[in-house]
């Protein structure tokens, strides 16, 4: 099963970066039927989140991926809902949402 894992960047980046990877370990770990998906990871690292055109690169990649039917789940993360979360949210179109 292909999960997306939805958890705010902005703020401290390289320490929500750290608690991705770490939540992603987890997950590879203790369950073997799920396939955690953090494309937006990558464009972290290769676009400027503070440049805008950038920005908006990177969440156009994160909502044709929720668009595409290949997500069967998205999972929710963090100590709240940030503004490109929630556009996440919104691009799912149905399927399970879990909130962790």
């Amino acid at each position: 099963m292909f999960v997306y894992i939805c958890h705010p960047i902005r703020g401290n980046k390289r320490k929500n970066i750290e608690k991705i990877i770490s939540i992603v370990r987890k997950i590879n770990l203790t369950m073997p039927n799920i396939v955690p998906l953090t494309n937006y990871i990558a464009d972290c690292m290769a676009l400027d989140d503070d440049v805008e055109e950038e920005r908006l690169k990177g969440l156009y990649n994160d909502r044709k991926l929720l668009e595409s039917g290949v997500v069967d789940e998205l999972w929710v993360f963090g100590d709240r809902i940030s503004e490109g979360m929630q556009l996440e949210l919104t691009s799912r179109g149905g399927g399970q949402t879990l909130c962790a």
